[in-house]
């Protein structure tokens, strides 16, 4: 029923409804929108509990976060923030807690209540974020604040899609001059083509765009030090010395080894202490290849939490049934279709079987 997001007093139509079509006489039963409500929140409660339990991951995490202004009970409005740990291609949902503002401060503090209560705060090991001030400001961003409440360096991920949308702006603006138009007519061509593009044909960047000398240098580079007025933001300027990638490595990089493999520096050896040409055939490249094509380096997992929820009409939550119940329902919706239907391990499945039959 929550999947479907039906409201208490509907319920109670339903399993009328199904009642009689099982020949029981709706008079020998407790039929009430109290009694359905309790039982529902008893459920969710339930579900909650055994799906904490069951979650224990033996890999690295990476952290997602996301925050919108939903709807809320009694016609408010509140802020909501969904958190998400992907991990190895998977991902997820820890909470859309509720929290008065969207700063710096409110989001680490949602995230690190977030990753103490399910016990994952040792495993999470870099942070994947929108490009708002918020989460990137260097003394009061949400990054900073998580680390330093975790007491540990971990790897920053800013969502590739708002970097490339950055890069993309800058490169329009060069080639066709900035504009103060909402919408541009070249954008809208491209949005009304869209469709008919093939998302398939394409050819990605090779892996000779670096060659085996550059491999080599940047496996060298991983003997500098740390720099100890380290920036997370690059500043470039005609004097920098930039000759290629291997310019940009130090001994803080070998830090993403650890977001694709616990013990990831110590394993990275394995296959960094031998020649570049080797590589692909080894295992434990293979491995951190394939782990590091899987990695989730969009904000698209907290985006999909918060649209979750906007399904959800704030009319269905009272405030006595907490939210993160329900989310465990309906964060993964079943496919509509026979096949579903007929699994009796599922007791909404088994409901919506006897209406089909």
């Amino acid at each position: 029923m929550d999947r479907t997001n039906l409201s208490d007093r509907n319920a109670v139509f339903v399993a009328g409804a199904v009642t009689q079509a099982l020949g029981h006489d709706i008079a020998d039963m407790s039929f009430s929108r109290s009694t359905i409500r309790r039982y529902r929140a008893s459920g969710r409660k339930q579900a909650a509990e055994t799906d904490r339990k069951s979650f224990s991951p033996d890999e690295p995490l990476l952290l997602h976060w996301d925050g919108k202004l939903l709807p809320d009970v009694q016609n408010t409005t509140a802020s909501r923030i969904a958190i998400v740990v992907t991990f190895n291609g998977q991902e997820k949902l820890l909470g859309v807690p509720k929290k008065e503002r969207e700063t710096g401060e409110a989001q680490a503090e949602a995230c690190l209540e977030a990753i103490k209560s399910w016990n994952v705060e040792k495993l999470v090991k870099g942070l994947v974020f929108d490009t708002t001030a918020s989460n990137t400001g260097l003394h009061r961003g949400a990054c900073v604040r998580i680390e330093d409440e975790l007491e540990q360096e971990l790897v920053w991920i800013a969502c590739r899609h708002h970097v490339l949308v950055i890069m993309l702006s800058d490169v329009f603006s060069l080639i066709c001059g900035s504009t103060g138009s909402p919408e541009t007519i070249l954008f809208k061509r491209f949005k009304k083509q869209w469709r008919s593009i093939s998302l398939n044909d394409f050819i990605p960047a090779p892996e000779s765009m670096i060659d085996t000398e550059t491999k080599k240098n940047m496996v060298q580079n991983f003997q500098c030090p740390k720099k100890q007025d380290f920036s997370r933001r690059i500043v470039l300027s005609d004097e920098t010395p930039i000759s290629n990638v291997a310019s940009f490595v130090t001994e803080r990089t070998l830090d993403i080894f650890d977001i694709l493999t616990l013990d990831g520096k110590e394993r990275a050896q394995l296959f960094l202490s031998k020649d570049p040409k080797t590589w692909k055939d080894d295992e434990v490249f293979i491995t951190m290849r394939d782990r590091a094509i899987n990695m989730k380096v969009v904000n698209d997992s907290a985006e999909r939490a918060i649209a979750l929820i906007e399904r959800y009409r704030p009319g269905a939550v009272r405030p006595a049934v907490p939210l993160r119940t329900l989310q465990l329902i309906t964060e993964k919706l079943p496919t509509a279709n026979q096949s579903t239907m007929m699994k009796d391990t599922n007791k909404e499945c088994v409901l919506i079987r006897v209406i089909w039959l």
